[in-house]
């Protein structure tokens, strides 16, 4: 761990945090790019708390197909997210 990510644990800003059953949950995607100079693909499992972001999980790869993220989000239980990943037919190309 970095100097300045310990500093952000020792201060609270970082650090395990519990689901709340009443807010939603969000998935926010950066789906990188394709074929062999792909970027990676990443997706942040959020809930927003007042000002705080809780940042819940976070998914990364590069070069897997869509359905291996729709797989990675039903393994983790966010099978909603991966019923939106699973169901996009238009995606962004850049």
């Amino acid at each position: 761990m970095s100097t300045s990510s310990a500093s952000l644990w020792t201060q609270g800003r970082i650090g395990q945090v519990a689901i709340d059953p009443i807010l939603p949950v969000k998935a926010f995607m950066d789906i990188g790019g394709a074929g062999h100079s792909s970027d990676a693909m990443a997706i942040w499992i959020c809930q927003f708390v007042g000002r705080k972001i809780r940042l819940l999980d976070y998914i990364e790869g590069v070069g897997q197909p869509l359905a291996y993220y729709a797989g990675e989000l039903r393994r983790r239980g966010r099978r909603a997210a991966a019923a939106r990943l699973e169901g996009s037919r238009h995606l962004p190309t850049a």
